[in-house]
């Protein structure tokens, strides 16, 4: 499933324009993407169940996301952590991108480090939605709308 998921978002990304061999150019300010929280922390309306992202078999199939993500050449990244946190993330993505700190388990560092210290755009910003809004639980969510 998450095999899956991940070479449909990757297909999404790149099938149309470059299979005419078209240069990318933005028609939107912002792209969203989104995961599962690789780490898997427990705490979302629905966990997923997936394996270790650090073996070999994901660490490629992330690989192909992030090349497909870099093909839009963007300019900055955000990813979904509270705005206090700042200051960590910054200094995280500098040991990272320095090789002093490998890549977590987190897919704000798997994909958003990783694209923005290969595309040396900076620390990512933090931005969170804070909150569930008016989603009480799993049950709730009506997928087909």
């Amino acid at each position: 499933m998450f095999t899956r998921r991940l070479l449909l978002l990757a297909l999404l990304l790149t099938c149309v324009p470059l299979a005419h061999g078209q240069v990318l150019t933005p028609r939107a300010d912002n792209l969203f993407v989104g995961s599962y929280h690789m780490n898997n922390p427990g705490r979302d309306v629905h966990n997923t169940q997936a394996d270790d992202v650090l073996l070999p078999k994901r660490q490629a199939e992330i690989r192909q996301v992030v090349e497909a993500l870099k093909r839009y050449r963007p300019t900055r990244i955000m990813i979904e952590r509270k705005a206090g946190q700042q200051a960590r993330i910054d200094a995280m993505f500098a040991e990272t991108c320095g090789g002093k700190r490998p890549y977590g388990r987190s897919e704000d560092e798997q994909i958003g480090f990783r694209i923005a210290c290969e595309l040396k755009l900076g620390p990512p910003v933090a931005v969170d939605w804070g909150g569930l809004g008016p989603i009480k639980d799993e049950a709730s969510i009506n997928y087909l709308t």
